[in-house]
């Protein structure tokens, strides 16, 4: 595979929704879809570089969501630009996938990725089912 193209302050980036919870009727995302994941070091929310992906590989991702028993109900859409602003970081990682990236840098403290989350859930420009 070849080596990650950087990560642009004008790209998009889709963040996977896989709880209907998450999501409000009104289509606005809940904080809670962005926390992030603990167990892994470092600590990070996965997200997808969309806009560079062809419609094949969208639904490759797609399907192994589905088949891993939780597939994705929405797609919820924001700038990366939007989570440099707040001090985090948009980091390739394609071991699974091409084009799958992690927003990194969180704090260690709780409260302060509380507050992360629902910036980065109020960051959202477009969230659609699926």
């Amino acid at each position: 595979m070849d080596k990650p193209s950087p990560i642009d302050a004008s790209e998009t980036i889709t963040r996977y929704i896989r709880d209907a919870k998450h999501v409000k009727g009104n289509m606005a995302v809940r904080q809670k879809a962005f926390e992030p994941y603990r167990k892994s070091m470092p600590i990070s929310v996965s997200t997808f570089r969309t806009q560079s992906m062809s419609d094949e590989e969208v639904q490759e991702v797609l399907a192994y969501f589905q088949e891993h028993g939780r597939p994705a109900v929405a797609a919820a859409e924001l700038p990366v630009s939007a989570v440099q602003r707040l001090g985090l970081l948009v980091v390739p990682e394609e071991s699974l996938f091409r084009w799958h990236a992690n927003i990194e840098g969180w704090p260690s403290e709780r409260e302060e990725q509380q507050l992360l989350m629902l910036r980065l859930a109020k960051a959202v420009t477009r969230c659609r089912t699926l």
